[in-house]
């Protein structure tokens, strides 16, 4: 859309939700990797509004999903910084002329990535996750999910890319045997995480926490959901103690580790079945991606292009989590006699 476009589909959302007057056309503003983010301005109040990707909307059970996080987010909202979408109508997913949008209250801070992390960041996102899974909220209207076997159809998308000339097929081709390999620890090590489970926020990367003055806030909440809360842990010492050059910070990861071990008991935990089920977000996304990439998501060649990128960068960070597997083990050792 061009900004006229924008500009008039956020006046007429903002009037017929009577959220407020706008006075300036909408500032696009850096997001997630699926949806776009505006600032914008009314008369009386600033916001930001999120335009929904409408491939990911059409899909079935994705609006309930999002209004369910929301839920969370707001069931963790009283005892943690959190940035929840706003109500309209009752509803936290605002649906116009076959768009769907979140509007949120703006929020003045920066996201902050490797290698600007601190230790003082570390220590406060451990206390934030550790607090989050302590609480173990109940929302009524979020189910656990079921978790039979996930089969990924690898082979499936090499031979698609192969017809396509896509440029990532060969670096690809050579990881689709430890694809299948990696798939199946998560299958396994799922079996055994998924009898321990507490609602949380499940994408808890840097670019989905603003800093103000030393505050995290958590945003982005539509991956919020049930999951094993020390496979939530690894997930986050990994996006946090990176030193930006893809290798992990010891110190930061101690600290972020033992700021988490406040709240959470870490000595009993199954770290063996933890680190096999660390493939799993990464797998997920490359499907995901591959899926843009080749047009079976989308046809639309700013999804693709975006979509081929995530593969790229996906599969290095698959490789880069593979290399540092024995890294983490023996740090986790070095706590805890956690293997045998």
């Amino acid at each position: 859309m061009n900004d006229i476009e924008i500009l008039n589909d956020v006046i007429d959302l903002f009037d017929t939700y009577k959220i407020g007057k706008v006075i300036d056309k909408p500032t696009s503003i850096s997001g997630g990797l699926m949806h776009k983010m505006y600032k914008v301005m009314t008369e009386t109040n600033v916001y930001a509004l999120k335009w929904l990707n409408p491939s990911i909307m059409q899909r079935n059970g994705v609006v309930e999903n999002m209004i369910n996080s929301e839920r969370i987010a707001n069931a963790l909202s009283h005892s943690i910084p959190v940035v929840a979408a706003l109500n309209f109508a009752g509803n936290p997913v605002l649906h116009l002329n076959n768009k769907y949008y979140m509007v949120f209250p703006w929020i003045e801070g920066t996201s902050i990535f490797p290698p600007l992390i601190t230790e003082k960041n570390c220590y406060e996102i451990g206390t934030v996750l550790g607090r989050i899974h302590r609480m173990k909220i109940s929302v009524p209207e979020i189910k656990k999910e079921n978790h039979n076997p996930i089969l990924y159809h690898w082979k499936y998308f090499l031979d698609m890319g192969k017809d396509q000339g896509a440029y990532w097929v060969i670096t690809y081709s050579n990881m689709i045997e430890n694809l299948v390999i990696w798939n199946k620890r998560v299958n396994d090590a799922n079996l055994v995480l998924s009898k321990f489970m507490v609602i949380s926020h499940r994408d808890l990367d840097p670019k989905n926490v603003m800093w103000n003055k030393d505050i995290p806030y958590l945003i982005d909440w539509e991956a919020a959901g049930y999951v094993n809360p020390y496979q939530e842990l690894l997930e986050v010492l990994n996006y946090w103690t990176n030193n930006g050059k893809g290798e992990l910070d010891k110190d930061k990861f101690r600290i972020l580790f033992n700021a988490y071990s406040d709240y959470m008991n870490t000595e009993s935990v199954n770290w063996d079945c933890v680190l096999d089920s660390g493939y799993v977000g990464m797998l997920g996304w490359l499907e995901y991606s591959l899926k843009r990439a080749l047009g079976i998501e989308n046809m639309d060649e700013e999804e693709r292009t975006q979509g081929a990128e995530q593969v790229v960068g996906t599969m290095k960070e698959l490789e880069r989590y593979h290399s540092q597997i024995k890294t983490i083990r023996k740090w986790l050792c070095q706590e805890y006699d956690c293997f045998d």
